[in-house]
């Protein structure tokens, strides 16, 4: 049996997908060679397997983010005692937006769309859940 056959192939994947180490780091951590490590992660597609796990992190974030907002601005406006006519509209306004958003996200739409949905609305809608 070689020496790299007898590695845990899919754990060592599993780790360069999950994390942002480069392959160069995670072959001196492995102690496999990097020219092994590129050839296998080429062959294998481990690239598409972190920028997919990547997005679907981001994505799930993204509707936590979307979610926080929209109780948040339902309880403004349930509790709305001292809001102005116009603070009713601008609220109901965000409110529906989101609404919007949210099911953009969770619509089985060309991942290509939502993706840009995704990276277009991250920084506003961080900003906004403080």
């Amino acid at each position: 049996m070689s020496r790299e056959t007898g590695r845990d192939w899919e754990r060592i994947r599993q780790e360069y997908a999950a994390s942002s180490m480069s392959l160069r780091e995670l072959a001196e951590k492995e102690g496999i060679s990097l020219s092994t490590l590129g050839k296998r992660c080429g062959r294998e597609g481990w690239q598409q397997l972190r920028k997919q796990r990547q997005l679907e992190l981001g994505s799930a974030r993204l509707e936590q983010v979307v979610d926080k907002l929209l109780g948040s601005i339902s309880r403004d406006l349930d509790q709305g005692e001292n809001l102005e006519p116009r603070d009713y509209k601008a609220l109901s306004s965000a409110l529906k937006e989101l609404g919007e958003i949210k099911e953009q996200l969770c619509s089985a739409g060309l991942k290509g769309g939502r993706e840009a949905l995704e990276v277009r609305l991250s920084p506003e809608l961080e900003e906004l859940s403080g």
